[in-house]
């Protein structure tokens, strides 16, 4: 049995409008009837001449250049060998801060489950069946009926937990009213 090669990787930018958010430097948050859109993506798809294909879709669009430094390096490499694509990613984005390394590790792993047609979990040991989520909120709004103050936090905290959810992670308001922020916590 021949090992699997890399013969292409492509890497396609869009973005996903969602419906009623704005979005602001820092984050997106709810705003009933806004147009601005929704966050830039970067798909990226790292094709085999086994004709599997490694998938992973990054919210981080900011790593294009990175990834576009390293991806000719995994070009006629087998996508099995993730330490040595790790390794040399290192070597590549040095001085820089290597976020770019993660979308593309993913897209392997992805590869990898598909090849060996086992869930990535299994690949990694699988001893658990779960794993433990959490329910994470976007940025604290100004309309009624989103996230606009401490109570609506705490009804949709309460909402996650009545769901299951036994850990909430809070994404407060961008304008640097820290006693607002700390009064969600309370």
């Amino acid at each position: 049995m021949s090992s699997p090669v890399i013969t292409k990787i492509e890497i396609t930018q869009y973005r996903i409008p969602y419906k009623d958010t704005a979005t602001t430097g820092i984050g997106i948050y709810y705003e009933p009837g806004s147009s601005t859109g929704g966050p830039k993506l970067l798909g990226i798809q790292i094709m085999t001449n086994e004709g599997i294909v490694g998938e992973y879709i990054s919210i981080a669009p900011g790593t294009l250049p990175q990834i576009d430094a390293i991806a000719p390096a995994l070009i006629g490499k087998n996508p099995l060998e993730r330490e040595w694509f790790y390794d040399t990613a290192k070597v590549v984005l040095r001085k820089q801060d290597k976020m770019g390394i993660g979308p593309v590790d993913i897209a392997l792993w992805d590869f990898a489950g598909k090849y060996y047609q086992e869930p990535i979990y299994r690949l990694l040991g699988g001893h658990r069946k779960k794993l433990p989520a959490y329910a994470s909120t976007l940025h604290g709004d100004k309309s009624k009926g989103g996230l606009s103050s401490p109570e609506e936090f705490a009804d949709f905290a309460e909402q996650c937990m009545e769901l299951g959810y036994k850990g909430f992670k809070i994404h407060g308001w961008d304008d640097g009213d820290v006693e607002r922020e700390i009064s969600i916590i309370n």
